[in-house]
């Protein structure tokens, strides 16, 4: 169900990168990245403990939910531009 939602959110114009996050327990999020092609994020989902390949990739967060959003937010920054 995951794959289906970050697909449909992959879709939107404006965005270069989806990123779904689902909680898995109150201190635990299962990360879901996707990219158009013009930034490899599999480069984020493996400097946060995860793995997978430049168009697709996740990793397990662990804190609170804007604590993990600002994580991959913080290594997307440097490949933007």
């Amino acid at each position: 169900m995951l794959e289906a939602l970050i697909d449909q959110v992959r879709c939107v114009e404006e965005a270069d990168v989806a990123c779904v996050v689902k909680q898995s327990t109150p201190t635990e999020w299962l990360v879901s990245l996707r990219s158009k092609g013009a930034v490899d994020v599999s480069r984020v989902a493996v400097a946060l403990g995860g793995g997978g390949h430049r168009l697709a990739a996740g990793f397990t967060g662990h804190g609170t939910a804007p604590d993990v959003v600002a994580a991959v937010r913080s290594l997307l920054e440097p490949q933007a531009g």
